[in-house]
């Protein structure tokens, strides 16, 4: 079944084998790298595929060590210098919680972990204080939220690009946070960054633009732009990064903890997976639980989560590792 339009995870993992006869980066020429980066990529292959021959009792397990995988080969192609080589996981899960996604997700502080060292191979900041594993639930936009499980945590908020070229650098905005804006956009802007306080990339250089209040359907909508210091007009995708491509969508990440903490996409995928895989290893009686249909509203949400993860991680992983972040 296919979920997502444009999205084939057998060729899009096909296309990621092909990679390892022509590697990215700092793994093209021969050596340690280049070895790596194969290897590492035939494992999150073989174990991308056993993922979906388990059950949800053990398939997070496999999942996350496939993204693991594929984050060495990122950083044998990404990192310069040393040490490229990571150790450790980088984060540490709490025990489950009352409720499961009020489970701790913490970073150990170690530099050359796993979980840092792939952030900066993805160009971004680490995680730098605790958050929580329904916080990062609601901050992944293709995951459902229920009551335990990111129900009551600020969610990515998707945007609509209003494009009149490429690349847009005009959004609107749709539903409650569009809605009761003053009409002078001066003042409608100073109201929307006080209302996207939540989203970390939002504030700066935010600017609400002439258009329609109302959408289609009568929802609340604003129309909004981006400025940098110079007063030029920046890209969409630069504020509200997509899932993969610049034209996979737009979507203002919200901060992940008191620090202010946003993380890039694939980022939150080994976040969660690495959750949800510690729950199952060293907590099964309550993952479950977890799983329960019967009892738990949590059940269901995990395992599309899952599938999801299993279908949308190749083109994701793909586009992150081609050398045109646009392609």
């Amino acid at each position: 079944m296919m979920r997502f339009i444009g999205v084939d995870s057998q060729i899009d993992r096909s296309q990621i084998q092909a990679l390892r006869a022509a590697p990215p980066g700092l793994a093209a020429a021969s050596g340690a790298r280049r070895r790596v980066f194969g290897a590492a990529l035939g494992q999150w292959d073989a174990l991308l595929g056993a993922s979906a021959e388990v059950p949800p009792a053990a398939s997070p397990i496999l999942l996350f060590y496939a993204l693991s995988q594929a984050g060495r080969a990122m950083c044998a192609a990404r990192i310069s210098g040393q040490p490229w080589r990571a150790s450790s996981h980088g984060l540490t899960i709490g025990d489950p919680a009352q409720a499961i996604g009020e489970t701790t997700v913490a970073p150990d502080g170690r530099p050359a972990s796993s979980f840092a060292m792939f952030c900066r191979a993805l160009g971004a900041s680490s995680l730098s204080a605790a958050t929580s594993l329904g916080d990062l639930w609601a901050s992944n936009p293709k995951l459902d939220r229920v009551e335990g499980l990111g129900a009551d945590s600020t969610p990515a908020l998707q945007l609509t690009e209003i494009s009149s070229g490429e690349p847009a650098v005009r959004a609107a905005i749709v539903g409650p946070l569009a809605a009761d804006l003053p009409l002078d956009p001066g003042a409608a802007a100073t109201e929307l960054r006080s209302r996207l306080a939540s989203y970390p990339s939002a504030a700066d250089g935010l600017a609400v633009c002439a258009g329609d209040r109302v959408g289609h359907q009568g929802e609340p909508r604003v129309e909004v732009e981006w400025r940098d210091a110079d007063g030029e007009l920046l890209a969409v995708h630069q504020v509200a990064p997509g899932l993969g491509s610049q034209r996979s969508g737009a979507f203002l990440s919200p901060a992940l903890n008191r620090a202010g903490d946003v993380l890039p996409h694939l980022a939150v995928w080994w976040a969660i997976l690495l959750a949800l895989s510690s729950l199952a290893r060293y907590h099964p009686e309550r993952w479950s639980d977890a799983l329960n249909r019967d009892r738990s509203v949590t059940a269901i949400p995990i395992e599309e989560a899952l599938e999801i993860g299993r279908e949308l991680l190749p083109w994701v992983l793909l586009h992150a590792m081609r050398p045109d972040p646009a392609a």
